[in-house]
């Protein structure tokens, strides 16, 4: 048996680092989506480096698989940068790069050439504001390049003028994905207030804090990309032993199944304690049927967790872009008014009449100071 290595998929499942920018990455799926038909993203999170120069925002994915015998998963940082719209595979490490590196330089240019990999700053310290999690092959990676391309696509060339910057870039895409395609659970992290700041003021010991939680979440990142790189080889040698051993020896094999499923709970898994929080709602029992035949139960429950409105930007462009590229039905897991104020079955009216209620309802002000004037009124058809 094969060991499992995420090394077959281009454009998603690499052993080298690459960037591609959003057409291109898009571009390849749609041509050849056969390749990518059981790859789905399973989560979704809003990131913050607190170690750029203004706070440099993006997003990062895990994918899975789900044409393999065990869980296979990768990671894939999605940004918007000075010098264009990019996606980064197969990266070693769970931070981006150090995120808009020569940006004060460029704050008045439409665009920049200058990259923020450029290492100007002092590393990355990603900060996670908000995290979803989608139902396993509900949401195709396809449809993430999808929607990263029209999102490329409305907001054109990087200009802070214009307010299509890495903020607006990672809320278009986060607040799409959330509002086209089944989720099962959204956690909103202590620090989301501070999205969209290019400067957190707070006193020092809330300062600290909010270091301490990057440096934590920075670190058990870390280590679950270590636990997600077995020594497979030697691991499939021994289940395969473990198959040919009497059935009075069975633990060995017992053992190494809980630990292959332990490392991929911890895939999906927010932090260390959500992480332990979900392999005891989310457990595995073994029944023996002989030596070589094993079933595996797998009973999941599902964790209640209250759903909490986020206050995000009022922009045309997100109803959009999630209008393109939603289901022709899309089920929706949960039916609460999204965070901009238009429920699950608004997104089916047209854009223009959104456009004309934009104009006579006010709305509150954004941590920008752009207006959020989306109507928070009831849905006028089809709400399920």
């Amino acid at each position: 048996m094969a060991p499992l290595k995420a090394t077959s998929i281009p454009c998603v499942f690499e052993d080298r680092e690459n960037e591609y920018n959003t057409w291109t990455w898009n571009s390849t799926m749609s041509n050849d989506p056969e390749t990518y038909q059981h790859c789905f993203v399973r989560t979704l999170t809003y990131v913050k480096n607190l170690r750029s120069t203004v706070l440099h925002e993006y997003l990062q994915a895990i994918v899975e698989r789900t044409d393999t015998q065990m869980p296979v998963r990768t990671r894939l940082i999605v940004e918007r940068q000075t010098d264009g719209d990019r996606v980064i595979v197969g990266r070693s490490s769970w931070a981006t790069s150090s995120g808009s590196a020569g940006f004060v330089s460029n704050l008045f240019k439409s665009s920049s050439s200058s990259s923020s990999s450029s290492g100007a700053e002092q590393g990355s310290l990603p900060l996670p504001l908000y995290s979803l999690k989608f139902a396993s092959g509900k949401f195709p990676v396809a449809k993430l390049a999808e929607i990263l391309q029209r999102t490329t696509d409305s907001g054109g060339v990087y200009n802070l003028l214009r307010g299509k910057h890495c903020f607006w870039f990672a809320n278009i895409v986060y607040q799409s994905a959330k509002l086209a395609f089944p989720w099962e659970d959204e956690r909103i992290w202590p620090w989301a207030m501070y999205r969209c700041y290019v400067k957190i003021i707070a006193w020092p010991w809330t300062k600290s804090r909010i270091e301490d939680a990057a440096k934590v979440f920075s670190k058990e990142m870390e280590e679950r990309k270590e636990m997600e790189e077995p020594k497979e080889i030697e691991e499939r040698k021994e289940i395969e032993e473990c198959k040919e051993h009497s059935p009075g020896d069975p633990d060995k094999l017992a053992v190494w199944l809980r630990t292959i499923y332990a490392d991929a709970i911890r895939g999906d898994a927010h932090d260390g304690a959500d992480a332990e929080r979900c392999i005891k709602v989310y457990f595995i029992v073994l029944v023996r049927m002989n030596t070589k035949q094993i079933l595996l139960f797998h009973l999941s429950l599902t964790a209640c967790q209250e759903h909490l409105d986020t206050l995000v930007s009022g922009d045309l462009d997100l109803a959009n872009v999630a209008q393109e590229v939603a289901p022709s039905e899309p089920s929706r897991e949960k039916s609460d008014a999204s965070p901009l104020g238009i429920e699950s079955a608004g997104m089916h009216r047209s854009i223009n009449s959104i456009g004309s209620e934009r104009k006579r309802h006010g709305g509150p002000q954004d941590p920008r100071g752009d207006p959020a004037v989306w109507p928070n009124s009831r849905a006028s058809e089809g709400r399920r």
